[in-house]
């Protein structure tokens, strides 16, 4: 295989889970999309002061949300056992 064809495969694939990881996404609520944007994507120094602004909660609610957004994600992405 040449390195041509090698970076081909790897484009690709990656390209293939970006749309597969935007599909995840997309099977989220609105709420859920932005809990997992701002703590994995788009993160800044206060995020969670933001989110708690934004959606009116406590901290502890804003974790327990997150740590079902990412379930609900992970389902989606590599589906149920």
């Amino acid at each position: 295989i040449s390195d041509r064809d090698f970076l081909q495969a790897e484009l690709n694939e990656a390209i293939e889970t970006v749309g597969a990881v935007e599909n995840a996404l997309l099977q989220l609520s609105n709420r859920e999309r932005t809990i997992l944007d701002r703590f994995y994507i788009n993160r800044t120094n206060d995020y969670i002061e933001r989110l708690k602004d934004e959606l009116s909660v406590e901290q502890s609610q804003i974790y327990r949300d997150k740590d079902m957004a990412l379930y609900n994600f992970t389902v989606a992405f590599f589906g149920r056992r």
